[in-house]
């Protein structure tokens, strides 16, 4: 068992090291600007894509016809008419794009507020005053002048000579397969008041998922491999898991093989536990705030909350803190995704 548990820690200070040396260089390939082959016609097809909203309610955290905010209009319309996807939330938009003088604007660029149509108009979704949701609005009104913030640009500047229109694949050259496959690794966190250690465990993920006819959704069904060492426990585990979501929320669930005898260690001297290997031995949920698109697919760092089978053999009394712990698991890391 030893001998077991030594190979677990030596693999898990390396999973740590390839986790933090893959978030470092995903900054050097994942912000913009969006290089697409020619660019006066994408920025005209996102205007184009954005005045289609126009009229819609304000929601916030809304992203379809029923009601949007300003960042969920952006990666609506991002996604609809170059098949790009770009971060969620305004502030993480803010640090994305690429920072660009007010006198440099051009038709499509972000100005903070929203997207820039030309001639001192943008294109915003409104939360409050007269009027609401998405609207033209200028940015010689007084109100945006005195809370206006900067500005941002997302798609390369230049055009082309004179040619025919891009589709979405030669502007994105992106791949028009539904299934798309992905490889991730994540560092499990210790959720354990009387554990010193923080780090709990590592796990890999392998996965393929299929993405559904949904009307302004992006949803699919993905099946993933899971392998985790728990070196709180003492465990190495193999979930199967079914998913299905976005590209920001996804729930699963699925069986597991588990090996070893799950022991966590209490005060009072050892917790002993049954369970692991189930048919329904792990279920949750994953988010994934920040997205970038790269050149063959998306780089994704997430967090996951989940519920593991164990529970604890009789005749030890009660310890509901130990016995939550046992059967959860609080993960963070990043995932690569190929071919969307």
């Amino acid at each position: 068992m030893n001998t077991f548990m030594d190979f677990i820690r030596f693999f898990q200070r390396r999973i740590v090291y390839i986790v933090l040396f893959l978030s470092f260089q995903s900054a050097a390939f994942a912000g913009p600007p969006i290089l697409v082959e020619y660019p006066d016609s994408a920025r005209s097809t996102l205007i184009k894509e954005t005045e289609k909203y126009l009229g819609v309610p304000y929601r916030y955290g809304g992203m379809s016809t029923s009601g949007m905010d300003c960042s969920g209009l952006l990666c609506l319309v991002f996604q609809t008419a170059l098949n790009v996807s770009v971060p969620r939330t305004v502030a993480s938009l803010y640090f994305w794009a690429e920072k660009i003088d007010k006198n440099d604007l051009q038709l499509g660029d972000l100005v903070f507020f929203n997207t820039y149509a030309g001639n001192g108009r943008f294109i915003h979704s409104a939360s409050e005053g007269s009027q609401t949701g998405v609207m033209y609005s200028s940015l010689d009104e007084s109100y945006w002048k005195r809370t206006y913030a900067g500005s941002g640009r997302a798609i390369s500047s230049g055009s082309r000579a004179a040619g025919p229109a891009p589709s979405l694949a030669s502007a994105n050259q992106h791949n028009d397969s539904n299934v798309s496959f992905s490889i991730g690794a994540a560092i499990s966190w210790n959720n354990y008041i009387h554990e010193k250690q923080v780090i709990r465990g590592t796990g890999f993920q392998i996965g393929a998922a299929y993405a559904l006819s949904v009307p302004e959704k992006k949803l699919s069904l993905g099946l993933e491999l899971r392998p985790e060492w728990d070196i709180q426990l003492g465990v190495f585990r193999l979930p199967v898991t079914l998913s299905f979501g976005g590209d920001m929320f996804r729930v699963f669930l699925g069986p597991v093989l588990s090996f070893g005898d799950p022991v966590l260690d209490v005060p009072k001297g050892e917790r002993y536990f049954d369970g692991g290997t189930s048919w329904v031995g792990e279920g949750g949920v994953t988010f994934a705030p920040f997205t970038f698109k790269t050149g063959t697919g998306k780089l994704a760092f997430y967090a996951e909350l989940a519920w593991q089978f164990y529970y604890p053999k009789r005749g030890q009394g009660s310890d509901w803190m130990a016995n939550i712990s046992a059967a959860s698991r609080i993960s963070t890391g990043i995932r690569y995704i190929f071919g969307k």
